[in-house]
């Protein structure tokens, strides 16, 4: 079966198959529309059609419809539910004389070409009969004057132009203040309107002079439909029910009307600071029509209760579309496309809890696309072609992720193929296939992967030519991700090291670069691995510490020698200094004595040298001296100063104690970063487990380092 959108119908198989649901809709209401009921009755509702029966026939008997095998097997919404209310006075009554149902099955060819040639004179002539209608002129107040005065739950207009009367019409007028960007309205008082509108060919004129009009401060309490209208203005509104606008075949007489006499070179159909609590379906322009109106919905509160509850806004070929700082309150779906349109504006919107899907393809080169600033709390569901360099789309916007609408569909029909039990469109909707989808179907199901990495690639692209490395680094790792997820998959699916190599090579990029984009990341975990393995080598000793791990105990042995000798703190010092002394010493002894017959150079040059070897201990010995706090033996101390001593003793035992602990972490640090960065060092100097741990690190070291290389080129390339 053929399922027809937002209709939930079926076509029999016999049926040509339409793909686009604009085109579906058109293609079912224009068959309901010549299908009508018995010329005269004007009150009677359009025959119903038999879901049991795959053909139709009409009350009268008189005849059978132009197509048959069709069977509508739910509701019909928007265009076909106003169709099938059409009295005879707007519909063409075409039947087939009933002989020709009895002739032999040998004409049964025949029929078919006979009745497809007459409905499309019929419609040419119904299309042309529409062109040429002399359009009415009433006033605002006229209307609702109309409105009021009506009968009948349900008023009907056609081909009328509402103009503006400035005589009686101020309360629909408006003046606006551009500094302060507000509205003031001549009337604040709410008009009820308690039926339901029912308009065809019905133009608004929104100005008058510098007046601006529109329809302002009105509670609508039943549906309102209006068809083919391309100029109409709401602003502080109300709607309790649904709300259709269809002018997707606009009448060239209302528009030529619009430009010409009311010098509208841009008429647009808009929904300004209004709350709408059910459905609203606007769908606007043709492509056989292409026209400069624009469409847009702004500052409203649109509530959808549930899923079969919808906000859509379709345009072909117009000049605008915008949807912007609107608040959608409940759950339910919500569809903006754009074919073939100029400026195309999704801004500041909170689409918490919607399900939300943003199509714009038949692009031309000037396109400018805005999605700016709005609250995603699902997936957002996008389709483009072409993304021109004019546009905007912000990345962070869409945290909760982006599905390609190729890609999905492509999925929900080789789910329905195997499974066709749950309805095409109940599968599309499904908020359990949108996440499986999304989590593992994206990932494993081919061609949906392809549209996946496309729809990103799209975007990157865009962020690259308008040189925005931030959105353009953040698309490419969402890209990056995806394909290590399609990578990790296809190792599942065919083990192998070259398939594992590359699964992981990818995790590892993205845990310590972001693929490239982010050197810092690999600086951070570099200087993590050098302190991790620094602290492993503090523990063990190495050839560049001297004093090894004894260092905190000849720290210890030269205290306990201090306070249990009567000498100063200096002399302690230069009697464990006395074999580097020692050294100097001799040296000097020995320049004295054959100084004497050698060349003055000789001693000019050598006595400094030796000055220079001991002035760092003699320095240290001086200072010591100076600041020496016991003065003799700890034990001969007078035991009222024994406290304070004290106090100043331990005091320079721990300054004492923290310089070794340092030198000693430097020392490990020092050996760390060596061999992180491979300088090389000949022999490792460091004996037991850490010996292989360097090994390790310094593999890491280049790892990390060459990663580190390429992000830093990638993005200076950048």
């Amino acid at each position: 079966m053929v399922y027809v959108d937002h209709l939930f119908g079926e076509f029999d198989k016999s049926v040509v198959e339409l793909t686009h649901p604009a085109y579906r809709r058109q293609a079912l209401a224009l068959f309901l529309q010549h299908a009508g009921s018995k010329e005269g009755d004007k009150k009677e509702r359009h025959p119903g059609l038999d879901p049991g029966s795959p053909k139709w026939q009409s009350k009268t008997n008189k005849g059978i419809p132009v197509y048959t095998g069709m069977t509508i097997v739910d509701g019909m919404t928007g265009n076909d539910a106003r169709s099938s209310r059409l009295d005879a006075s707007s519909s063409s009554n075409f039947l087939i004389p009933q002989f020709l149902i009895n002739l032999s099955p040998i004409f049964n060819l025949m029929k078919r070409f006979l009745t497809l040639a007459v409905l499309i004179l019929l419609t040419t002539f119904s299309s042309f009969a529409q062109e040429n209608t002399a359009l009415k002129h009433i006033s605002y107040t006229q209307l609702f004057e109309r409105i009021a005065a009506e009968k009948d739950t349900v008023f009907r207009l056609s081909n009328t132009i509402i103009d503006y009367n400035p005589a009686t019409d101020k309360k629909f007028s408006h003046t606006f203040d551009f500094e302060s960007q507000a509205s003031s309205f001549e009337r604040t008082d709410t008009i009820v309107v308690n039926k339901a509108l029912d308009f065809e060919n019905v133009q608004f004129t929104n100005r008058f002079g510098g007046t601006r009009v529109s329809l302002n401060h009105i509670k609508f309490l039943k549906p309102v439909l209006f068809n083919n209208t391309l100029a109409i203005h709401f602003r502080h509104c109300k709607f309790e029910e649904t709300v259709f606008i269809n002018s997707r075949n606009p009448l060239k007489s209302a528009l030529n009307w619009l430009v010409t006499e009311e010098n509208l070179s841009n008429p647009a159909v808009a929904f300004e600071d209004s709350h709408l609590e059910k459905s609203l379906d606007l769908q606007l322009g043709s492509r056989d029509f292409p026209s400069r109106t624009q469409t847009f919905v702004t500052a409203c509160i649109i509530k959808l209760n549930n899923d079969d509850q919808s906000f859509m806004l379709w345009t072909d070929h117009i000049f605008s579309n915008g949807v912007d700082n609107n608040k959608f309150i409940g759950k339910g779906n919500i569809q903006v496309w754009a074919f073939g349109t100029e400026l195309f504006t999704i801004y500041d919107n909170d689409f918490s809890n919607q399900k939300v899907e943003i199509r714009k393809i038949r692009s031309i080169g000037s396109d400018n696309l805005v999605i700016e600033d709005n609250k995603f709390d699902q997936p957002v569901t996008l389709e483009f072609d072409v993304i021109s360099n004019q546009s905007s789309i912000f990345w962070n916007q869409f945290q909760p992720g982006i599905i390609s609408n190729y890609g999905y569909a492509s999925y929900v029909r080789n789910v329905f193929q195997n499974d066709s039990t749950q309805g095409y469109f109940n599968i599309l909707r499904d908020p359990a296939t949108v996440s499986e989808y999304q989590k593992t179907a994206s990932i494993e199901f081919g061609s949906a992967f392809k549209e996946e990495i496309k729809l990103r690639g799209l975007l990157f692209d865009l962020y690259k030519r308008q040189h925005d490395s931030e959105n353009a680094n953040a698309a490419y790792i969402n890209l990056k991700n995806l394909e290590t997820a399609r990578l990790g998959y296809l190792y599942t699916q065919n083990p192998s090291f070259g398939s594992f190599f590359k699964w992981k090579v990818n995790q590892f990029l993205k845990v310590f670069s972001d693929y490239g984009t982010e050197p810092s990341k690999a600086i951070v975990f570099s200087v993590n691995v050098i302190f991790l393995f620094a602290l492993i080598y503090l523990f063990f000793p190495n050839h560049w510490d001297s004093h090894g791990k004894n260092r905190i105990m000849d720290r210890y042995r030269f205290f306990l020698k201090y306070v249990n000798k009567d000498s100063g703190i200096h002399e302690v010092y230069l009697e464990e200094q006395k074999h580097e002394l020692l050294n100097a010493e001799d040296f000097k002894t020995y320049l004295l004595e054959q100084g004497k017959t050698a060349p003055k150079f000789f001693m000019a040059t050598a006595l400094p040298l030796y000055k220079w070897s001991v002035a760092g201990t003699k320095s240290a010995s001086w200072l010591l001296s100076k600041v020496d706090v016991l003065k003799g033996k700890w034990s001969e101390t007078e035991d009222s100063k024994r406290s304070g001593k004290s106090f100043l003793l331990i005091t320079a035992f721990l300054i004492a104690l923290t310089y070794d602990i340092f030198i000693k972490m430097l020392n490990a640090l020092m050996l760390s970063i060596n061999t992180f960065t491979t300088l090389g060092f000949g022999e490792i100097p460091i004996k037991g487990l850490p010996r292989y741990l360097a090994i390790i690190q310094g593999f890491i070291g280049w790892f990390m380092l060459t990663i580190f290389s390429v992000s830093l080129i990638s993005q200076l390339l950048n």
